[in-house]
């Protein structure tokens, strides 16, 4: 059987413990500095200190030890590779995955707030199959609803082979089975399983998914952290 995946939802707003910032290697400080406001600053600050404090955990290093660094693709990872992650967020939500050793994976976090033209996003971001199944729902709540599902579906798949917005969403299909469903799809030749994971938020949605034929590893309960 594969390895578990383990997820964690926090609140990226929520107050550090004393000290936590200073984890923060000084290429993270300095990519900090470069956001336009202090709750954005402070938010990617959260984050990456929780990255440390979850991953410092598993590998017994002290947080301000762990060896964050970003691969070709800038896509963060571990420079001894001992473990795989994968850190999403959406406004003050965010979303971790860690997994074993040489998995790669991809977590999405999205509120439907954050999406302004569902209409006019879905006729770039979905497949043709799935925009002639998209016309299908009436009701400007399940568009949304289902959009937004897919959405995060892709961008998990994107994330999972480090190609992020290079190659566009409509070139390949996710389908729109139901919630939860773990299901393949295939990016450029690469093969990969996908699978939603309900973030117990309303008007969010989530998805992980991974490289590989399937199935998916078996997903911990997403654990919510503690303020």
């Amino acid at each position: 059987m594969r390895e578990s995946v383990a997820l964690f939802l926090f609140d990226l707003d929520a107050a550090l413990p004393p000290g936590a910032a200073d984890w923060l290697s000084d290429a993270e400080r300095a990519r900090a500095q470069r956001f336009a406001t202090a709750a954005l600053r402070q938010r990617f600050v959260t984050g990456r200190a929780t990255l440390r404090r979850l991953l410092a955990e598993r590998t017994g290093d002290a947080p301000d030890r762990v060896p964050i660094e970003d691969d070709d693709d800038g896509k963060p990872r571990l420079a001894n590779r001992r473990l795989a992650f994968n850190l999403s967020h959406a406004g003050n939500q965010a979303l971790l995955a860690i997994g074993p050793a040489g998995l790669a994976l991809g977590v999405d976090i999205e509120g439907i707030a954050g999406v302004s033209d569902v209409e006019a996003l879905a006729t770039i971001c979905l497949s043709a199959d799935e925009q002639a199944r998209f016309a299908d729902f009436r009701d400007e709540a399940t568009r949304r609803e289902n959009f937004l599902r897919l959405w995060v579906r892709k961008e998990a798949c994107l994330k999972a082979i480090g190609q992020g917005l290079r190659i566009e969403p409509a070139e390949f299909r996710v389908g729109f089975p139901p919630p939860g469903a773990d299901r393949p799809a295939r990016v450029r030749g690469i093969d990969l399983r996908v699978s939603d994971i309900d973030p117990g938020i309303a008007g969010f949605a989530a998805a992980i998914a991974v490289v590989g034929p399937g199935p998916m590893p078996p997903l911990a309960p997403p654990a919510r952290l503690a303020p």
